[in-house]
């Protein structure tokens, strides 16, 4: 099936001086409160051939193999990887129903696969087992595939398509089937583009998306069913660094990390808690670096490395170990420190910064790579492949990767942050930063917009008068490599509001009997500290110096918590807190500062039944105006994610490793009335019998 992607996507290992210039928000999550997306301005790509590729790849293949897609020369079906014959230089590949287009450094587009409809761009109508030169096509900057058609993008801004064009697909103004390359029509300032089963897409400089083809779902987004043979704007959106295309429906990622979809929704693919077809775009997640379109489903790559689902999973295509459809994005279990996703029509395939391959979902030709036709419901290695860059997908029958011709290159940093805003006052907040290929980040550099900086991880600052100010992190790794993020914060000159106000947070994850978290050097005396201590076993905890314990949870066997609180004195931000445990422990520590809180209140509840859904307990609330902080957790043998729901604003995570390793989230509601907090429920990316949750109600102080 077809997925989109800037054409120099930094998930692709494009070079990293030019992704920048073209994906300057690409890897931000949503913004915190008081933030507002800046816009994103990203100019006309370079030719592939002067961004730096490192390094140049040859393409794998593997599975199903009637029209030649396995690019080997012949048509017999091929259940383990291997490279396509006499292509290197690859720089992007992307794979349609039966055919596959692949993008060289040198500008050039090579094909092969199914002809039937002209999806090949060579004039004939010969299927070809091996690849083979676009003609007349040069500095070519991305390739995208629908069904049956190619969109290749040029370093121009321009768009050239071919193949079936019964639905107006190829956006030259007709419905003729094109067996060369054509142009779409009223396009030279595209950035991006992404084809779907009848129907393509483009990203505009500006941050706009555009379609055309069919629209008999809503899958051009502009609020209409009516088919269209040239591009139409999709909806409002701006601010966009990422599109992709599903067979009847549309995905974009804009520059905060939201990702927005439409069209068809029959089996949930849209993603927005229904099955009702969107005719313009909803938004569905935050927090995402990558977006990809399958069949029926939808992927999102997640910049902590690890991959939501959505949509049909009739062949356990959504990775999450049932094949139970989902109208909400459900984590893709067993991934982590994920680079690439792509997708065929009902197979995920995911590759991991070390260049592993893993795939999942069906597999009744052998696309998932194993070896096997066993349909896998949750993610595999595929064996025989190393140093992967880049998730090209595939079709219905076969899947496609990329091989990088030496070792993988180091990746960029990821640079991320959060803000929160009382009044003139703002603390920042960039411990989302990471280096995917697992170093340190060296250096976090601040620029609060008013001619003023800062550094560390957390910050500080008050603005002297009211107003937008753009404000600038930029980190580096332990190999020099630099990222930067942009966003917007809107300062008000008010006083700041009287009920509790999230401040900060901080988290650890261990095995010890003395487990230790830092107390964020944001924090400021007076703050209302609560602490969350989770253990893999019925330990004994002593009440650190200076804290009260508020309550205690257990399962009775394997799993015991604790709530905490203490207010913060001016000695206290910046240092570390130690614990003491009867005996060593895989422990979960989650700190949450807010000020302007009381004492709190907590509620907690143990789960024993097996199930992924659980139950925060409902609490009373006293004074209008409070916060009511729900917390999570549980012990399994395989790191997951969780699924908060729409009411609660993310706050804290962890996640452990090994045998029985702790999987933990926390997520506040601010303003809840006097009366009753109801039970809520948030989904773990898996099933498990062991289980903990607290509801913790801070009043105003």
């Amino acid at each position: 099936m077809t997925t989109g992607r800037v054409a120099t996507d930094v998930l692709h290992r494009i070079g990293a001086g030019a992704a920048a210039a073209l994906l300057p928000f690409a890897a931000l999550v949503a913004p915190a409160a008081g933030f507002a997306a800046a816009p994103t301005a990203a100019p006309a790509p370079a030719p592939a051939a002067a961004l730096g590729v490192a390094p140049a790849g040859v393409p794998w293949t593997w599975g199903g193999n009637g029209f030649g897609q396995l690019g080997d020369g012949t048509t017999t079906a091929r259940p383990a990887p291997g490279p396509v014959s006499g292509l290197g230089d690859v720089v992007d590949l992307h794979g349609g129903r039966e055919h596959v287009a692949a993008l060289r450094s040198d500008g050039t587009v090579w094909t092969w696969g199914s002809n039937q409809q002209g999806q090949l761009g060579t004039g004939g109508s010969a299927n070809l087992a091996s690849p083979t030169r676009v003609p007349g096509l040069t500095n070519a900057s991305a390739v995208e595939t629908g069904h049956n058609h190619t969109v290749v993008l040029l370093a121009d801004g321009t768009v050239r398509t071919f193949g079936l064009n019964a639905d107006g697909q190829l956006g030259d103004g007709t419905t003729t089937l094109r067996r060369s390359p054509v142009t779409v029509s009223g396009l030279s300032d595209a950035v991006a583009v992404a084809g779907g089963r009848d129907m393509s897409y483009a990203l505009r400089a500006d941050g706009t998306v555009v379609g055309w083809g069919r629209n008999d779902e809503g899958q051009l987004g502009d609020g209409t069913l009516v088919r269209r043979t040239t591009p139409v704007r999709i909806g409002s959106l701006t601010g966009v660094v990422s599109v992709a295309g599903g067979r009847d429906h549309g995905l974009a990622l804009r520059g905060d990390g939201s990702v927005w979809a439409w069209g068809s929704n029959d089996y949930g693919q849209v993603g927005d808690g229904t099955t009702t077809d969107r005719t313009s775009p909803v938004q569905v997640a935050t927090g995402v670096a990558q977006v990809i379109a399958g069949a029926h489903h939808s992927y999102a790559l997640r910049t902590d490395g690890t991959v939501l689902a959505w949509g049909r999973n009739y062949r356990a295509n959504l990775g999450d170990g049932t094949t139970t459809n989902r109208s909400r994005p459900v984590a893709v279990r067993a991934l982590s420190s994920v680079v690439s996703i792509g997708s065929g029509r009902d197979t995920g395939v995911a590759v991991l910064a070390d260049g592993r391959v893993m795939a999942w979902g069906a597999n009744d030709t052998g696309q998932v790579g194993d070896g096997t036709t066993t349909n896998r419901s949750t993610p595999v290695v595929v064996p025989g492949v190393s140093g992967a860059t880049l998730a090209g997908g595939g079709g219905q029958e076969y899947t496609t990767v990329l091989v990088g011709t030496g070792p993988p290159p180091p990746s960029d940093p990821d640079a991320t942050f959060t803000s929160t805003c009382q009044g003139l006052s703002c603390t920042f907040d960039a411990s989302g930063s990471r280096d995917p290929d697992g170093g340190a980040l060296t250096a976090r550099a601040w620029s609060f917009g008013d001619g003023s900086g800062g550094s560390g991880t957390t910050t500080a600052h008050t603005y002297a008068a009211a107003g937008s100010y753009d404000v600038t992190l930029t980190v580096t790794d332990d190999e020099g490599a630099t990222a930067t993020a942009v966003r917007t914060v809107v300062v008000a000159d008010q006083p700041p509001p009287t009920g509790p106000v999230w401040r900060a947070s901080s988290t650890s994850d261990s095995s010890t009997s003395r487990p230790q978290v830092g107390v964020p050097a944001t924090v400021q005396a007076a703050d209302r500290l609560v602490l969350v201590v989770t253990t893999n076993r019925a330990a004994t905890l002593t009440t650190p110096s200076g804290w009260t314990l508020v309550s205690t949870v257990s399962d009775g066997t394997d799993l015991r918590s604790w709530v905490l609180s203490r207010t913060a004195g001016t000695a206290l931000p910046g240092t570390t807190l130690s614990l003491a445990l009867d005996a060593t422990s895989k422990t979960s520590l989650v700190l949450l500062a807010y000020a302007g809180a009381g004492a709190p209140s907590a509620v907690g509840r143990a789960e024993t039944d097996f199930t992924a859904t659980h139950s925060a307990p409902a609490a009373t609330v006293v004074q209008a105006g409070s916060v009511v902080l729900r917390h999570w957790a549980d012990k399994s043998g395989t790191a997951h994610g969780w699924t908060l729901p729409g009411t609660l604003t993310p706050r804290a995570a962890t996640t452990g490793s090994g045998s029985g390793l702790l999987t933990t989230t926390a997520g506040d509601q601010t303003g809840v009335p006097a009366g009753t907090a109801p039970a809520v429920s948030a989904t773990a990316g898996l099933a498990s019998g062991r289980a903990l949750a607290w509801t913790v109600v801070l009043p105003p102080a």
